[in-house]
């Protein structure tokens, strides 16, 4: 089954392990190879480390091993076995990086070309973060407007969204990014301001297509149905009129071509719900007029009904959050198998979600809500003869379990993820020693009248 698929961010999270399991299953992966394009971050002096990382992604949570293909490749022969690699795949992705980067070394090559026919002979496209600004007519230049104050324009986009469905859209990955916090990153780090300017200047008939952050747009080439599926939702928006389509909801093409190219909401047909983007009595853009749409047969959704199971999918900082939570009743109780467990579970929330190069400001605040849990265990070791007493049951494994989460990050090269780990137990007197034949770890004398320690395997 053909699918191009729209991802907003999070592209290797878990709250796209869903998406990505069930897009691969429909392609039929087994008959042929899954491969991603690694030219969005190619450029990137750490390129080598995200090929790693999204391989361990999908060969590890998704369960399906996917192979990198290098473009732009080395010599006639690394780029004819690109090729080769991408016409026999049944399953393409790409996802971070630049997306003005990736334009530059796709445009006036056989990429668009190659994409366009695997999906026409029933192969599934998945593109999400600055690789999504690319499916579109058009493609907003993130880094040059965010990062280095050009003014505001667009790129040439693949427009592969327009020749495999008909929808004529700019697509806006980040639709709902708030990491400025007072300064305004929503559209794709754009803001209001920016993003209207550069709706007005998309020829008449080409609407936005906004996808947020962690969340999926699956379109259906076989059966013309759109569906939303993760975190958030999909906004379609023309000249300032937007329709927002919850994750679980469907729609069909046709429905969604009418709303991107006229504005007009799917239903009976009516004018446009704003012509042009309002303006508040100082001049200044107000926020646009937004209705919300249900599911294909009629039946309303929302976020609530994301899931078969009632539940949205999760991110870092709820999970993290709901963690904390369950930590601080655990505390109150003074129940420190309650509190280890809580502990534990956050390590390896941390360690699932390692992957997502989109959660980087909530990584930070884990580990250091990890790092207070570790101190705070401290505080409920109270006599020091009970603490040996309870060692094997208690301090052991979660003492072996941080070291593993340090010889992880070790691995991967993220020394500053390992050296917190080491001084969090410091602080707990902790000490911690490398040897050739592993990693020793004791209790120093002074905490307990009986030392204790171990030694965890290299």
């Amino acid at each position: 089954m053909a699918e191009l698929v729209v991802i907003g961010s999070g592209e290797t999270a878990p709250a796209m392990l869903r998406t990505h399991r069930s897009t691969l299953a429909a392609a039929g992966v087994g008959p042929g190879p899954a491969v991603f394009l690694d030219t969005p971050f190619a450029f990137q002096v750490n390129a080598g480390q995200l090929v790693s990382t999204i391989e361990s992604y999908f060969a590890t949570s998704v369960g399906t091993p996917i192979a990198a293909v290098r473009w732009p490749a080395t010599g006639p022969a690394g780029t004819e076995r690109a090729l080769a690699d991408l016409e026999s795949a049944r399953w393409i992705f790409a996802g971070p990086g630049s997306p003005s980067y990736a334009l530059r070394h796709w445009h006036d090559t056989p990429v668009p070309r190659t994409l366009r026919q695997r999906v026409e002979s029933g192969a599934s496209v998945v593109f999400g973060s600055a690789a999504a600004c690319t499916l579109g007519s058009h493609c907003i230049p993130v880094y040059e407007i965010y990062k280095a104050g050009a003014e505001p324009q667009l790129l040439p986009g693949l427009d592969l969204l327009a020749a495999v469905t008909g929808l004529r859209a700019m697509v806006v990955p980040h639709f709902n990014n708030a990491e400025g916090g007072r300064y305004d990153t929503r559209f794709c780090y754009l803001g209001a301001e920016r993003l209207a300017l550069l709706e007005a200047t998309l020829p008449e008939g080409t609407g936005v297509l906004g996808v947020d952050e962690h969340t999926a747009l699956r379109i259906d080439l076989e059966t013309r149905l759109a569906r939303v599926e993760g975190v958030g939702s999909v906004t379609v928006r023309h000249r300032g009129a937007e329709t927002v389509l919850p994750s679980g909801g469907e729609i069909t093409l046709g429905d969604l071509a009418l709303m991107l190219h006229t504005g007009m909401s799917a239903g009976p047909p009516g004018p446009p719900a704003v012509a042009e983007p309002a303006r508040g009595d100082d001049g200044a853009l107000a926020a646009p007029s937004r209705t919300s749409f249900g599911t294909s047969d009629g039946t309303p959704s929302g976020p609530a009904a994301a899931l078969a199971d009632g539940a949205p999918p999760p991110t870092l900082e709820r999970e993290a959050n709901r963690i904390g939570e369950r930590f601080e009743s655990a505390f109150r109780a003074r129940d420190v198998a309650g509190c280890v467990d809580a502990a534990l579970e956050l390590q390896q929330t941390i360690v699932d979600w390692s992957s997502d190069t989109d959660q980087n400001t909530h990584a930070a605040d884990a580990h250091r809500l990890l790092r207070r849990m570790l101190l705070r265990l401290g505080e409920l070791a109270g006599d020091p003869g009970a603490v040996a007493a309870r060692l094997g049951e208690v301090i052991s494994p979660f003492v072996r379990a941080l070291l593993d989460v340090r010889r992880r990050a070790r691995a991967d090269r993220q020394f500053d993820i390992a050296d917190s780990v080491r001084d969090a137990l410091t602080e707990l007197r902790v000490e911690v020693q490398d040897r050739p034949e592993g990693v020793h770890w004791r209790l120093d004398p002074g905490t307990l009248e009986e030392p204790v320690g171990g030694m965890v395997e290299p």
